[in-house]
């Protein structure tokens, strides 16, 4: 599993929007709204190097938590407040070492400030985390994982993602705010793991009542991909979206080729500021929309 690994979906989903025609004419009772750009303390800037500041999420009262890759290719979580204030911060047990690309990697925040992702231990293993809105740290790894990868945490403090067991194959796991973790699979999940292709199961968002989203690849040839909503009963509810297409081969590619170049320039983060409405942009380095 690749550092870049939870980013390429964002990815992928920025480089189509930014493929889109040009929008309508903005609505005139619509604020256009301001693209702040920064980086945090102790980012890597320099351009030879292609690290810098990613942002993983921001919540409504427009707190911001990302990581930042520093100069000896290592991880470290931050959170930027509004008032243009930042905390880095890295959790107990996380690899420091230059050229290791380990450390910390936030993955979702909610209202309350606290934070969960996964940490690179100096054995190359990750691990999940959530931080407190007062700072502190609990590290946690689902039953039978060798790899776990929170991606979202709700206004309770549940937490969502996914985790790789000892055969390769990815579960989804809902973390309570409790400490209890449940792993689950989508209907007629692959089996096999990673080596054939079956990336099984994973979760990528949680609502306050505890309704997960999540998808998985089947158990067909082509390993298909479906999404599906889990109810806090456990109840699962497929959603195949219209059209979706079924050449999967397409998708890896596109993957593959996202993974690649992630890293291939310098990384700087951006923040666009709204009132009521939303409206489609691309940020380009000098701030351009």
């Amino acid at each position: 599993m690749t550092m870049g690994a939870l980013r390429i979906l964002g990815a992928i989903v920025v480089s189509a929007a930014c493929a889109l025609p040009a929008a309508a004419a903005p609505d005139p009772d619509c604020d256009p709204g301001t693209i702040i750009s920064f980086d945090a303390p102790g980012a890597d800037t320099n351009p030879a190097d292609g690290n810098g500041t990613l942002v993983a999420g921001i919540n409504d009262f427009g707190v911001v938590a990302g990581e930042i890759v520093d100069s000896n290719d290592v991880y470290h979580a931050f959170l930027r407040f509004p008032d243009g204030k930042f905390t880095v911060f890295d959790a107990p047990g996380a690899g420091s070492s230059p050229g290791s690309y380990s450390g910390t990697i936030p993955n979702g925040i909610n209202d309350l400030g606290e934070v969960t992702g996964f940490y690179i231990d100096t054995t190359g293993t990750p691990h999940g985390f959530i931080r407190g809105a007062g700072g502190h740290v609990t590290s946690f790894d689902p039953p039978n994982s060798i790899s776990t990868f929170p991606v979202a945490i709700n206004l309770a403090g549940d937490v969502v993602g996914y985790y790789a067991d000892s055969g390769s194959q990815f579960h989804a796991f809902l973390r309570k705010v409790d400490g209890k973790v449940l792993s689950f699979d989508g209907p007629g999940v692959c089996t096999g793991g990673t080596s054939v292709g079956c990336y099984g199961s994973a979760a990528f968002n949680i609502n306050i009542f505890r309704t997960v989203a999540a998808s998985f690849g089947d158990g067909t040839a082509n390993y298909l991909h479906h999404v599906f909503i889990r109810g806090a009963d456990g109840k699962v509810q497929l959603v195949n979206a219209p059209g979706a297409g079924r050449d999967m081969a397409k998708v890896r590619v596109v993957l593959a080729v996202g993974l690649a170049s992630i890293r291939r320039v310098p990384l700087r983060a951006s923040i666009r500021m709204r009132t009521a409405c939303i409206t489609l942009f691309c940020a380009h380095p000098r701030g351009l929309i």
